[in-house]
């Protein structure tokens, strides 16, 4: 019996899962209020009964202990494993304890894990570490949760709020730092961030980055608390500003629309769009003249318009168009052509697209021809119809 302990001590302990299951039996132990010590349960190797760590502290203790001795990786792996009620009397334990040395942690391996690791220096416990354990072990939110249970206070999280940020109100906040400070950032942005970040990044800012990234380098936690709160401050002071993606076209479309037709021209003439940038020049011609233009020609108008199309040219023009447009034409026929525009658009479910595209091409061409022409009125937004 002691053997088969000793090889599955040596054997499975590598195993998150059986190290957890371990663990669980000692923490339903110190539930159910029972003292006994290693050298009660089959763990009863002579090694085991020399007074010191494992003799003289709890269960829960040792346990705690260990998954400081062990690391944070390690520990991660194994709290897994664990209930949340486990974790949350571990978690517990662990934040009483400051630190632990070189020989309480060789210790600790051995008698939990027969493996023997040595430190020269302290082994510093703090919030940080305990809360850095939950974060590995279980999603941001729940670790965040259990922490605050126990500890009674919200866990340091470096640069939690620029994972609500948007790119460009990201980019604005960070710009101005340098490669060091941008380096310590860009370690805790999400996938997407570091995508858009790196891309506005000058040719020759993206080599330095590139090779100081490729450097091995142990971060300073404290000097990420300091930058972390210097950019929140920073952050705050800009505001929680969503930016907005304007359509820069659109805009200027809407501007023209409240300008008579002559002062239209003539900005348009003095930007001279089409040499900075055809597709958008053609971009914004087009939505000068649309089929929103009707809307903005009168009833009369309307109705001498509409003449000159048939009842199968309107009821494709009006298929797929909002409520205001349909309205706009269909209050500008007779009621019985009305009637007949709607039965033939009830045989139109299978038109293409494109067919529709061509035919509201046409009447808006029809319609742009007689402004040109001067036979037809356009009225801006800001004037109303006589």
């Amino acid at each position: 019996m002691k053997s088969v302990a000793k090889e599955s001590l040596n054997n499975d302990f590598s195993d998150s899962e059986m190290q957890g299951s371990l663990l669980k039996s000692w923490i339903n132990l110190v539930k159910r209020g029972k003292k006994g010590t290693f050298s009660e349960s089959s763990f009863s190797d002579k090694k085991m009964e020399k007074p010191g760590f494992i003799r003289k502290e709890s269960k829960l203790s040792k346990i705690a202990k260990y998954f400081l001795a062990i690391g944070l990786e390690k520990s991660a792996q194994i709290m897994a494993e664990l209930d949340d009620s486990d974790i949350i009397l571990i978690t517990r334990e662990i934040t009483k304890i400051k630190y632990i040395t070189p020989g309480d942690k060789k210790r600790i391996i051995q008698e939990f894990e027969e493996l023997v690791r040595s430190e020269k220096k302290y082994f510093k416990i703090d919030d940080k570490f305990t809360y850095e354990v939950l974060n590995k072990s279980l999603s941001k939110a729940k670790a965040k949760e259990i922490y605050k249970k126990v500890t009674g206070i919200d866990p340091f999280l470096p640069f939690d709020y620029l994972s609500f940020v948007e790119n460009e109100q990201l980019w604005a906040l960070i710009k101005d730092e340098n490669i060091k400070t941008l380096l310590i950032i860009y370690n805790y942005l999400t996938k997407e961030q570091k995508k858009y970040v790196f891309s506005m990044f000058e040719k020759d800012i993206k080599k330095k980055f590139i090779k100081e990234l490729a450097k091995p380098r142990r971060l300073n936690i404290d000097m990420v608390e300091i930058i972390s709160n210097r950019l929140k401050s920073r952050f705050e002071m800009q505001g929680r500003l969503k930016t907005e993606k304007l359509d820069g076209s659109k805009i200027l479309v809407d501007i023209l629309s409240y300008m008579d037709a002559e002062d239209e021209k003539n900005l348009l003439t003095s930007i001279d769009m089409k040499a900075l940038d055809p597709l958008k020049d053609s971009e914004i011609r087009e939505k000068i003249f649309d089929i929103n233009i009707i809307l903005r020609i009168t009833d009369n108008d309307m109705h001498n318009i509409l003449r000159e199309f048939t009842d199968n040219d309107i009821a494709v023009i009006i298929k797929d168009k909002s409520n205001e447009i349909r309205d706009k034409i269909l209050f500008n026929v007779s009621r019985r052509r009305k009637d007949s525009i709607l039965e033939e658009e009830s045989f139109l479910k299978k038109v293409k697209k494109k067919d529709i595209k061509l035919m509201t091409t046409s009447f808006v061409d029809y319609i742009k021809n007689l402004t040109l022409k001067g036979e037809l009125v356009i009225y801006r937004k800001n004037e109303e119809f006589v």
